[in-house]
């Protein structure tokens, strides 16, 4: 990636981030071949996704604080 680029920040409520992690999964699993540093990329992206999920899923099946 460009460290030139600007990066940005998303506001998602969990069910988008879901759907776009199953996204792409479908994409990767079905990857066409071409650009590796474009599927080096979404593999990352499936990482950053997937480690949301988990943070949720952590934090939502955590005990309220007495």
């Amino acid at each position: 990636m460009d460290d030139n680029l600007p990066d940005y920040t998303v506001d998602m409520h969990i069910d988008e981030v879901r759907i776009l992690y199953k996204s792409v999964s479908y994409f990767l699993e079905r990857w066409p071949g071409g650009d590796t540093i474009e599927q080096e990329q979404l593999v990352h992206m499936k990482g950053l996704l997937y480690r949301m999920i988990l943070d949720y899923q952590f934090h939502e099946s955590s005990p309220p604080p007495a």
